[in-house]
């Protein structure tokens, strides 16, 4: 199992969902983005993620060139570029848990909504 985990850069707000294979994170990002534009009425502006493929591929890239959103990746091996969402991720993943026992963490930083001021 692996978690897809989602942050807000600018309130934090926080969404994470359990998935059974990283290639049902594109289903899931879109869900979410979805449900959160939704939601709060404000559009998504910008998302920040690793190079994952999970989150670099034709299905993500069509959805957000679709939306108008614009898309940065972050530095190979720097989560430090990341740091909101890295948290998350060790606190979703919880105490003990390791790549090695089974549970991975996808990661990606969602930063938008016109509320930015």
């Amino acid at each position: 199992m692996y978690l897809a985990t989602f942050v807000d850069d600018y309130s934090s707000l926080s969404v994470v969902c359990p998935i059974k294979a990283k290639s049902d994170v594109a289903g899931v990002t879109i869900d979410v983005i979805n449900m959160l534009e939704k939601q709060s009425g404000w559009p998504l502006l910008v998302v920040r993620s690793d190079n994952g493929s999970e989150y670099i591929n034709s299905t993500l890239s069509t959805f957000f060139k679709e939306k108008g959103v614009l898309c940065q990746t972050t530095v190979r091996y720097t989560p430090e570029q990341n740091g909101k969402a890295e948290r998350l991720n060790r606190n979703a993943a919880g105490p003990g848990a390791s790549h090695a026992g089974g549970l991975g963490a996808a990661e990606d930083t969602v930063g938008g909504g016109g509320h930015h001021g």
